[in-house]
């Protein structure tokens, strides 16, 4: 017995020095570490000044991918037909960016988006708050609530999520961007959870904070994910995008004089 303890002793010894220089060598082995490499952060905000050279004018297209949690294999099929069509300025992801949040799942998908021949704009989902993941979200792709002007069209991005406080809806703060109209001729948003959910009733019952921006007359258009197949809506005209894990993403046409699905 005393020889056992002995070997067991031995063992724990030698396995923690090994776990304290693989950690010292810099070997990941905490599944909550939020650490990315200073070149990759906001990532958003660099592909946003991207579309900005690109110098569109009234008319071009951009895709819109949602909830690709870890559907990488359909996601580079995606992302080769979306190249292959040479006319898609850019894209969009409405949220569900990873599975659980894990920074391993962010960094694969950012190193899969990076074969996309444009620039890549994405916003948060309910699955990218797991974990940690809404830190990782924040330091790699930026801030959750961003806008942008694209020849004459203003692009609003914004958390749609619940958190432990109920909606994650700034809305002071989306009125404002969505009313803000002087030099756009129309307004998109894009966000992940629509303000009506059919797979998760309970995202619906808080009666959304934000429902009176889809009555000004200026907004053209709406995307979200979250529910996994396409719809269209009008009045407002709204767009559910599907998962691209059915293969789908959506593909959309802005001319001077609208927007076509």
């Amino acid at each position: 017995m005393f020889k056992l303890q002995i070997k067991t002793f031995h063992n724990t010894v030698i396995l923690w020095s090994l776990l304290y220089l693989c950690g010292c060598s810099g070997f990941e082995f905490s599944p909550y570490d939020t650490h990315i490499p200073h070149e990759i952060i906001n990532t958003n905000a660099d592909n946003i000044q991207k579309i900005m050279e690109l110098g569109l004018d009234s008319s071009y297209w951009f895709a819109v991918i949602s909830d690709i949690h870890t559907s990488y294999d359909e996601l580079s099929d995606g992302i080769r037909h979306i190249n292959n069509r040479r006319d898609v300025a850019f894209t969009i992801i409405t949220g569900d960016l990873t599975q659980t949040g894990m920074k391993d799942e962010y960094l694969q998908l950012y190193e899969l988006l990076g074969s996309l021949n444009g620039p890549v704009v994405a916003v948060i989902g309910n699955h990218d708050y797991f974990n940690n993941g809404a830190d990782i979200y924040d330091k790699l792709f930026g801030p959750r609530n961003f806008s942008c002007v694209v020849s004459h069209t203003k692009y609003i991005f914004f958390d749609s999520n619940f958190g432990a406080e109920g909606d994650n809806v700034h809305p002071d703060w989306l009125r404002a961007e969505a009313s803000d109209t002087t030099e756009t001729n129309r307004v998109l948003l894009f966000a992940h959870i629509a303000p009506w959910s059919f797979i998760n009733p309970e995202d619906s019952v808080l009666k959304r904070h934000y429902l009176e921006v889809f009555d000004l007359p200026r907004l053209a258009c709406s995307f979200f994910g979250h529910e996994h197949y396409f719809a269209l809506y009008e009045a407002p005209f709204m767009c559910y995008s599907d998962c691209i894990a059915h293969r789908n993403y959506t593909l959309v046409s802005v001319t001077a004089q609208g927007i076509q699905l």
